[in-house]
């Protein structure tokens, strides 16, 4: 927790570079690199509503696909890939290309915020639970004893036990003028080699 609150504070990135979702989309493929048709199939599949934004980034090509609910108000995903569609998993250079906002889980105070709400709420309840007294325990009716459950746990084993038995054929499953198994095996006698 202490490592997020420490991150947060030396904030490395930002909304704006050549791959921010505030850049206009792309019509045109940039030099060397794949068409922002061909990203965005290769981002998204057949998906509707994507936007595809790019520009240089240490000197190369990359693209940033943004894909959007039905209406084009917010983003579901975000993925940033070279000139080529390959997926860019490198955290500096996201964060360098203004995408990193998009992509990353946690990028600001309300996202810590509501992580660690949630993380302090889990952590009560199971003090919570764990500080309930436990009930006496009580004889129930006969179907909740101890040595039943065992036997009806035992039930589904021994079901098994006999279908692997049939299928391996066992004495139920053999047929007139067949081995047991359903197999013949035939001896053999071994290769041998000419001598020299």
């Amino acid at each position: 927790m202490l490592a997020a609150v420490a991150l947060l504070a030396t904030q490395d990135f930002d909304d704006r570079g050549p791959l921010s979702l505030n850049q206009p989309a792309l019509t045109e493929p940039l030099d060397g690199a794949l068409a922002p048709s061909d990203v965005a199939r290769r981002c998204f599949g057949d998906a509707k509503t994507v936007k595809v934004v790019g520009g240089l980034v240490q000197g190369r090509p990359y693209y940033a696909c943004y894909r959007y609910d039905g209406d084009e108000e917010s983003v579901l995903d975000a993925r940033v890939v070279d000139g080529q569609g390959f997926t860019v998993n490198d955290a500096g250079l996201v964060k360098e290309s203004g995408a990193w906002p998009w992509i990353a889980t946690v990028d600001n105070a309300t996202d810590l915020v509501f992580g660690a709400v949630g993380l302090g709420v889990i952590l009560w309840m199971g003090w919570m639970y764990g500080r309930r007294g436990r009930p006496p325990e009580q004889s129930g009716p006969w179907w909740s004893r101890p040595w039943l459950l065992v036997a009806l746990a035992l039930i589904p084993l021994l079901g098994w036990v006999i279908l692997a038995r049939a299928a391996r054929g066992g004495p139920q499953a053999q047929s007139p003028g067949r081995p047991a198994g359903g197999v013949r095996l035939h001896r053999t006698s071994p290769l041998r080699l000419p001598e020299r």
